[in-house]
């Protein structure tokens, strides 16, 4: 282990984040393929909410590894923060691609992207939107009926 990383862990264990930050992003400039120090520089970020540098570090970690669903998580999130849809929208579909456990929040939230979406209203197609957003919404309550049927009939 690396001298930085150690010194980034004391300083994690004192409660001094902002030197945490500093040691971390000593390591991730040494070390291009370290995943598990962008993932603390994200939540260290996110805590001061400084959403660019979120962005930033989610892109790095995407691109060591694009199957991490975290990165995609964490980019979408801070897209949606800075005001940048087709950046989240991307992010929540290729999450959504990736099946993870929250779908439901993910097509919650594409839905809602979907319907400030501009580009539809400008080509006449909000009846697209609108069924895409409808359609997001509807698939989690029809999954969470299917398993509560499986349920009554299984008891």
């Amino acid at each position: 282990m690396d001298h930085t990383r150690i010194l980034a862990a004391a300083t994690s264990g004192l409660g001094e984040t902002f030197q945490e930050g500093w040691n971390l992003e000593k390591y991730v400039a040494l070390n291009a393929d370290a995943v598990d120090p962008r993932l603390r520089l994200i939540e260290i970020a996110m805590g001061k909410g400084d959403w660019k540098q979120v962005r930033t570090q989610a892109e790095q970690l995407l691109a060591i590894n694009p199957l991490i669903p975290a990165g995609h998580r964490f980019l979408a999130q801070a897209a949606e923060a800075l005001g940048e849809r087709s950046v989240a929208m991307e992010a929540h579909r290729t999450l959504l691609s990736l099946d993870p456990l929250d779908s439901a929040e993910h097509r919650y939230r594409l839905a809602k992207l979907l319907g400030r979406n501009k580009n539809c209203r400008k080509r006449g197609e909000k009846w697209c939107c609108r069924w895409k957003r409808r359609r997001a919404i509807e698939r989690p309550y029809t999954l969470l009926l299917d398993i509560v049927e499986r349920m009554d009939k299984a008891g």
